[in-house]
Formats: structure tokens, sequence, C-alpha cells
């Protein structure tokens, strides 16, 4: 692949970084990915530092030769660089390549380099949504002798780099390309670790305003005001970035799950939300999706008054039927067979000591991950049996489905209250429940390497599952998009839903992700600024796992598409990434603007 690879390099940049689009890998099996490598390594030694790590004498034969093939084969491509770049006479960059084969980094520009060249490895051998690790802990020693706008300035070249090859990245959207970059983060004596890296990392994206590559920050009770107030600064401009982590919460959920505790505070995340551990995990975090609402057509046709003499029976039946979906969709995901990855595998110190390829369960930990959609929806479809059934009576469960026909009432059903996301008892309950029977279901699956199974709130799925799913007691019509991971969908207030969010019970593996998806006006918080530090000081404490915002107005995503020529910029949040609104399919924009309107009220 190396060998076809062509070259070419952008002027003005003092790294050299091109993806030859034409010349990948293709696998007929399913390739490793969406996960981050831990870059420590690559960022500051030199290749031949990396061969005696990857081809020493405890190395297995087979591997050892394996591995040198690869890396002979990358001090090739390496040269050839160097070469072009020397006829171009860009010398600098000539020389910070050439630096990579027998010099550890000098500086940041070398690690960064470094990262750089790798990226471009594992894009074109089909590894795909591959992140960049916690670059400001990484980076931390060149940071001594820089001064704030020399490291800007680097990291703002790097940023520029890493978002060439937009569309050629991107996966299922585009946009969703899973170059993100996580910052700060609790440390095991309990202090909080940020450095100039993390706080010009969010100046950077806000000021490029670029929807890649993405931030997410791990915050912490412990997290500098300071630091808040800055991410809160990048929030408002509206890109999308930072998706806030809770160290407060995850880590102490991972060690529970089995994840050694040193290695819990070095956590990154997938591509989106899904916290692993880097170079040490191969987990698949997002295989299949548990969709709380697929039950319901089936279930509403077998209803009957005389099985159902309350609610509390109705709702252990449905929770069985969700444990029954989580189980086969886990035991469905521990038949998948992956490509043989020695690239990978090079990079994973339990590999390289066992002599066992990570797509064979060579890594440390080797758990799957599912996801889950539509909780919101099922969540208020029963609350409203419940009320309408069994305590206003307005109705039977056999004459449910028909009134459901009825135009006026189905229309009403959107609004009977309490909601998902009230701070209510019974609003919590209820979907707690169906939460646990979707963890029930997997708790005691195993894949095929003997890792365990682990599940969360949010999912891309809420469109693509969404079609595919009838009208829903919650006021939802036939083929429409399903709730969007843990929102508003009735006008709560944002710290409703973060005090509901963060009354869930994410243990027992439930930690795959759980973002609460929050919808705000740019006004709003440019004019209670202060207060919005003060809200995302209070969700933190109250306990969130993860928060992500949309901050654009209805009236803005209303106009774009109408004219979309005249917002060629505008960015918005979908899934877990952020892309450009123009780039989205309708359904997605529609999706948007609904919940704008809901947000400020217009609906």
């Amino acid at each position: 692949m190396l060998k076809k690879t062509k070259m070419h390099y952008e002027r003005g940049n003092r790294f050299y970084y091109y993806i030859d689009e034409n010349v990948s890998l293709w696998s007929d099996k399913p390739v490793i990915h969406n996960l981050p490598l831990d870059y420590t390594l690559i960022a500051h030694a030199s290749l031949k530092e990396i061969k005696r790590v990857a081809c020493g004498k405890k190395i297995s034969k087979e591997m050892r030769i394996t591995n040198e093939n690869i890396l002979s084969a990358v001090e090739e491509y390496l040269l050839r660089c160097v070469k072009y770049l020397k006829n171009l006479g860009t010398l600098d960059a000539a020389e910070r390549v050439s630096r990579i084969i027998t010099e550890k980094s000098r500086n940041m520009e070398d690690a960064l380099q470094r990262i750089l060249i790798w990226n471009q490895f594992l894009h074109q051998s089909g590894h795909t949504l591959m992140g960049l690790g916690r670059l400001d802990k990484i980076l931390d020693r060149y940071c001594e002798g820089l001064s704030n706008k020399e490291t800007e300035d680097i990291l703002t070249d790097f940023c520029i780099c890493l978002h060439r090859h937009y569309i050629f990245k991107s996966q299922a959207l585009l946009g969703d390309t899973g170059q993100l970059i996580v910052l700060g983060g609790l440390e095991e004596d309990g202090s909080y670790f940020c450095n100039n890296i993390t706080g010009a990392l969010l100046d950077i994206i806000s000021r490029l305003n670029l929807p890649d590559p993405k931030l997410l920050l791990r915050v912490s009770a412990s997290m500098p005001r300071k630091l808040a107030a800055k991410a809160c600064s990048c929030i408002v401009k509206g890109n999308g970035s930072p998706l806030l982590s809770n160290d407060d919460l995850i880590i102490p959920l991972m060690q529970e799950f089995g994840y050694e505790k040193e290695d819990t505070y070095g956590y990154c995340t997938s591509a989106c939300w899904e916290p692993l551990i880097p170079g040490k995990t191969m987990d698949q975090n997002n295989l299949d999706n548990v969709i709380f609402a697929g039950p319901m057509a089936d279930f509403l046709n077998v209803l009957e008054q005389s099985k159902y003499q309350n609610f509390e029976s109705l709702l252990n039946d449905y929770c069985k039927e969700i444990e029954k979906q989580a189980k086969r969709c886990a035991e469905s995901a521990s038949a998948i067979k992956w490509k043989e990855d020695p690239l990978l595998t090079m990079f994973y110190p339990d590999c390289l000591m066992y002599g066992r390829d990570i797509s064979e369960g060579g890594a440390r930990y080797n758990n799957y991950g599912l996801l889950s959609v539509g909780l919101s929806n099922t969540a208020d479809a029963l609350l409203n049996i419940k009320k309408a059934v069994y305590e206003e009576k307005k109705f039977t469960l056999q004459e449910l489905k028909d009134v459901m026909k009825q135009e006026e009432i189905f229309k009403k059903l959107s609004s009977v209250s309490p909601h998902f996301g009230d701070d209510s008892d019974i609003a919590v309950q209820v979907s707690q429940r169906l939460f646990d029977a979707a963890k029930a279901g997997i708790a005691d699956v195993r894949n095929s390497f003997g890792g365990r199974f682990k599940i969360g709130l949010s999912s891309p799925g809420y469109v693509d599952c969404g079609k595919k799913i009838p009208e829903t007691p919650d006021g939802r019509r036939a083929g429409e998009p399903l709730g969007v991971h843990i929102s508003s969908m009735h006008g709560q207030a944002y710290t409703e839903l973060v005090s509901f969010a963060a009354s869930l019970d994410y243990s027992r593996g439930g930690f795959n992700g759980n973002v609460v998806d929050i919808m705000a006006a740019p006004s709003f918080i440019e004019n209670n600024f202060e207060k919005f530090v003060d809200f995302l000081q209070f969700g933190i404490k109250r306990g969130f796992f993860q928060m992500q915002m949309n901050v654009v107005s209805s009236s803005i995503l209303l106009e774009a598409q109408k004219h979309p020529e005249k917002f060629t910029g505008l960015i918005v949040r979908v899934w877990g990434f952020s892309a450009y609104f123009n780039d989205l399919p309708e359904e997605y924009k529609n999706l948007l603007i609904r919940r704008a309107l809901q947000n400020e009220g217009k609906v």
C-alpha cells in the first residue's frame, strides 16, 4: 500500500500530511475500529525505538517478522517523503519527517508530525473513526519553553491538517470522522489535570469554527472554574465542541465493571462517547442497538385488561421483552469474527507480550458495547398508559389501539405528564426499570474472548431506527425519529433534565455513553454567561454522565434550510459529532428544527 501511495504537500503548513484516497486496504471481514490508539510511543519515540519494542527478542518469531516487515515499509515510505520534501525545498518539513526514523521527538512539532503520519496510515489501512486520545496529556512534556502564542500556532496548523480529507474520513454521514481529541481529566490523587494545551485547543476550535476535529473535555467537580468558562465560550460558538464527560461518575463505574483502577484514570472514548482504555482495550462499543420501542406494536396487539389488572404487571412483561431483545443483540454480536490486525497489535503491549493478535483477544480488555434508542418514547408511552388506563380510566387496554387512531386524542398523548426528563419519581422509576431490563439481558452474555457487554442510552440510530417503528402511545407517529439520547421533548428546564439524568443508575454495565443532549439559543447563553457556567458546574456535581449542546436558534435553522447558500459555515451537533448543516439529509435538518422550536416553546 505505502509503495503505491502518492505524495502531496500543502504549502504554508509546517506539517506534512496527505492521505492518498485512491490507495487503501480493503477487507472482507470487519476491521477493528472506532477507538483511539495510545499515541504515547508514537509521539515521543523514533521508528528505531518502535522497532525495538515491537520486534524485540521476547516477541514471538511470527509476530516479530510481521512487525519488521510493516516497519520497514514505513521507513521506506518516510525516506520517500523526505526526498520529496527536499525536492520541493521545504527543508524544515523534510528534517522533521527524517527525524522520525532515528531520533526521539525534540519538541511539540515533532510529536504532532508523528501522530499525523500514523493517522494517515490508519485511515488508508481501513481503520475508520480512530480518535487522537488525550493530546494535552501526551504533549505535556513539550509545553515548557513555548509561549501561549507559539503553542496555539503549532496546534492550529495541526488541527487544519486533521480537517483535510474530511469527506474521505466521514462514515455514515459527512462529519462522522471519529477524530476526537480528549482533554483534561481527573488524576488518581484527586487533582485535576489540564495545561496550556487544554485551553489552547478549546480556543482554536472556537476560533477556526470547523466541525472536525472535535473535542471531548473530561470534567470534574475539581475542575477550575476558569476552564469551565473557557469550555462554555467554545460551546456558545455553536460548533458542537466540547462534549463534556463526567469523570466523577464514569471512572468509578469503569472500576466497578472490572477495569483496573490505574487504567480508568487514562480513559478516552470511542468516536463519540463510549468510554474505553486506549492502548489496552479492543472494546468495540457500538455493535447494535437495543430499541426500547421495538416491542411496543406487538405488545399493544395482545394487551388484555384481564391479564394486566394493574400497571405493574404490564410493566413487568414489557421489561421482559426488552431483556430478551438485549440478550439477542449481545449474542449476535458475540459471533463477529474480526480481521487480523498486525498494525494495531503492534501498539498494544499485552498483544506483544502474549504473542496474540488484537483480533484474537490479545488486548488486556476485550469487552463489547451496545447502544440503545427510544427510551424516552417508551417511558412516555407507558406513563401515558398508566395514567389514562389505570388512574383516570378513560379507556381500557383493548380500546387503546383504536383510541390511537383518533387524531385529536393521539395529538394529546404527547402532552400528558409526567414525562421522561421530568424530575419526577415515577418518570425516573419507569425509565430505570426499562434500562435495568436491558442491562439484565446482557449481564450473563460473554463474547468469544470472554469479554463482557455494556450498554448506554445514547445512539446514532434515532432517525434510522425510528423509520422501522409504528406509532407509539407517546404521540409519536409511525416512522418518525425516536428521542435523541437523554433530551427534552417537552420543554423541561435544563436543570430539571440534568437532575433527571443524574437520578438514573448507570451501574452494572450501563456506562456505554449516556449523553444529555441540549438545544440552546445563542442569545440565552450569551446573556446569562456566568449563570450558564454555574449551571455546568451544578450539573457536574449533580452527576450528569455526559452532556453536549446544539447552540443555534430555530430561526437560523429555518433560514438555512431555505437559503443554504447563505449558511455554508453553519455547524450543528449530530449523534456525537459535528457537521455542516447543509451536508445533512433533510430528515436530520427537520429534526433539529423541530427540537429548536420545542426548546423555544414555539411548538
